[in-house]
Order: C-alpha cells, then structure tokens, then sequence
C-alpha cells in the first residue's frame, strides 16, 4: 500500500511541474490582432511599432517595414535596438512565422513582464498572414 501511495504522489508531483514548465505549458494568447484591423489602419501604420520575434535570419530575409528584430536568442542587443525606437504612444505587434509559431508569445510577455509594456499585441497568423494579405514587405 505504501509504494502505491509514494508513486501516486510522483505522478502528481510529475504533472504540477509539468503543468509549471513554461516550455511545456506555452502562454494563452492574448491581446491579438488580425491582419484585417492592421490593414484598415494603413493610414495609422505610423502609430505602430512591429517586433519581428523570428530568428535573425529571417529577418534579414525579409519582413514588415519599420520592424525591429527582437527574439529570446538574441534578447540582449535586440532589446537595445527595440528601446533606440521604441515610443510609449506606439503600438506595438510583434509576431513569428504563423499562428502555429509561440516565439511571438513568449516576446510579448517578456515585453509585458520586464518593461511592464501594457499596449503589446500579438499578429494572429503572424508572419504568414501578413504576406497572405499582401501586404508591403522590406
């Protein structure tokens, strides 16, 4: 009886830090923003400070005019280069590949908790959404 008992609470233990693990338990989405509502802003598109959370490369490739390059690989220099241009009136939309990707996520709420940045969003379908869209890209 007692081995039952001490591997009930091992599996409990096991899935509290399971449950804990922010890698394994990737933030709920929050505060998105569809293509469609950047699209109709295009006129305000200067009230808006796009963070690209995707690898370097992929920045360098190509993406939304006027982004900053700001992933968790490279969060120290990005970060300076994100406050050099950074405005507390902009709004700011960061996003990754697509909707499947969690680097935009994880970006924000970093934003959110270390910067304590409240008007951060996230660009439902990200990257992949955008080109779909047509929109310009540098």
């Amino acid at each position: 009886m007692r081995t039952l008992e001490i591997l009930v609470a091992a599996v409990l233990l096991a899935l509290l830090a399971a449950w804990l693990d922010p890698k394994l338990h990737p933030p709920v989405p929050s505060r998105a923003i569809s293509v469609e509502a950047i699209a109709e802003a295009q006129p305000e598109l200067a009230n808006y400070l796009f963070v690209d959370a995707r690898p370097a490369a992929a920045f360098a490739e190509a993406h939304i005019p006027g982004a900053v390059s700001l992933n968790e690989d490279d969060w120290g220099s990005g970060l300076e280069n994100f406050l050099t241009v950074w405005d507390p009136e902009l709004n700011v939309v960061v996003y990754c590949d697509s909707s499947a990707c969690q680097a935009s996520e994880h970006v924000a709420e970093r934003l959110r908790e270390e910067l304590a940045m409240e008007n951060v969003r996230v660009l439902e379908g990200g990257w992949e959404s955008w080109r779909q869209a047509g929109l310009p890209v540098e």
